[in-house]
């Protein structure tokens, strides 16, 4: 049963389980909320089990460019599988060169998403297909057409037959969108050099990779950034303390966020807190991409999330930090350290010719089970900011993340090396 997310006002008693200081974290308190010894961002999963015959069947569908209406977009034109799962731009470019309203979010991980799209109106990865496929701006397609130009491919027919044998439609929208979802489920990225320093590798980062953490939890920014997906369990207002959009003025209904699904005034400027998983990666950054390198993105939260300076070695090490949490998905390794802007003519020229420098994989990886999952996101009301004034604003968390499905005739897929 679907439930209409409740807002309410911050609650400024003492007895809130954390507290995010402006002298720092009181990070005790974390590890007494999540066990003893416990950190706030767990693994990604080793592997995860999908349906192989559906997650090769989506994997095509979504390489398709036949789901837009002239045939030119495909999922992958604006989320990029070799170059981070997203496309680079402020904004994409959809059917006949329309724009879009707000950044490509990456889809790497976003199996770890308790909901989808920045203002969170897809509960599932099935349910936001719809989205993008019947968007006017992206590909402007019909279901009833879809289906028919997949029904006159010579392959399809045979491989949604193999996937859905009992169902007497075989190429139907909810088919589709099934398989799509499925091939998402593992576009996880596995191994990454932090979660191998979690495992127990304690020469898998530097010292200042591992100052960058420390700072990290110091400052509060894992009161959002937390879990196997370093994000996408909750929703957060952005210019928590420090109005944004007044500062950058134009104020569009894209920048309203989860008010638009709502309708709530709480949920003015809402929008699902992103994960930092490919970060590194995915520049420029903020759901309006205007943040266009990883240190713009993080003076950006300190001044309006934080509402606090910050020196300057102490923002690299942040940075530095962030730059270990890609890991490898299939042929590519996401762990090389950028010693360029993400947004440089050159970065933008190896991505465009698959020549992205790579970093080996450390020794002394801990295997885990193929049965783990991410972890579910802390328990609701744990947080709050607290700006320098004292003035505290709530997080409103949301529900935990949604573990990725098992079918009965699912096989492991590994998605690291």
């Amino acid at each position: 049963m679907k439930t209409r997310q409740k807002t309410s006002k911050p609650d400024r008693s003492p007895h809130r389980l954390l507290r995010v200081l402006s002298l720092g974290l009181t990070f005790s308190l974390v590890s007494a909320e999540y066990g003893d010894a416990a950190e706030p961002i767990k693994p990604v999963p080793i592997m995860i089990e999908v349906n192989e015959a559906k997650a090769e069947l989506g994997r095509r569908l979504f390489h398709e460019p036949r789901l837009s209406k002239n045939d030119t977009i495909s999922c992958a034109t604006c989320h990029d599988l070799s170059a981070g799962g997203d496309d680079g731009l402020v904004v994409s470019t959809g059917i006949e060169g329309r724009t879009g309203l707000v950044n490509a979010p990456t889809v790497f991980n976003s199996a770890f998403n308790f909901k989808q799209f920045w203002d969170g109106r897809a509960h599932t990865l099935k349910d936001q297909i719809d989205g993008p496929l019947q968007s006017r701006i992206e590909m402007e397609s019909i279901w009833p057409d879809v289906v028919t130009k997949l029904f006159q491919d010579k392959d399809y027919p045979r491989m949604f037959q193999e996937s859905y044998p009992n169902d007497p439609q075989i190429i139907s929208r909810e088919n589709i969108k099934d398989a799509i979802a499925e091939f998402m489920r593992s576009l996880i990225t596995p191994n990454g050099r932090f979660d191998q320093w979690l495992r127990g590798n304690t020469g898998a980062l530097n010292e200042q990779e591992k100052e960058g953490y420390a700072l990290f939890k110091r400052y509060g920014c894992v009161s959002c950034h937390q879990g196997a997906n370093v994000g996408g369990n909750m929703f957060q207002v952005f210019g928590v303390i420090n109005d944004y959009f007044r500062k950058r003025g134009n104020i569009t209904d894209a920048d309203l966020g989860r008010f638009n699904v709502t309708g709530n005034e709480a949920d003015k400027h809402a929008f699902k807190v992103p994960s930092l998983r490919m970060a590194a990666h995915t520049a420029p950054y903020l759901h309006d991409g205007s943040a266009e390198t990883l240190r713009d993105a993080v003076d950006a939260m300190f001044e309006f999330q934080l509402g606090r300076e910050a020196p300057d070695e102490d923002k690299e090490a942040i940075v530095a930090f962030i730059k270990t949490l890609a890991g490898e998905y299939q042929e590519n390794n996401y762990q090389f350290d950028l010693g360029q802007s993400p947004m440089s003519a050159e970065f933008q020229e190896d991505r465009r010719n698959g020549n992205l420098g790579q970093r080996p994989a450390a020794n002394g990886v801990q295997e885990i089970s193929t049965a783990e999952t991410a972890q579910e996101s802390p328990p609701a009301e744990i947080a709050e900011t607290v700006s320098q004034n004292g003035k505290a604003r709530p997080l409103r968390t949301g529900r935990t993340a949604r573990k990725a499905s098992k079918n009965g005739k699912a096989g492991p897929v590994r998605t690291g090396r």
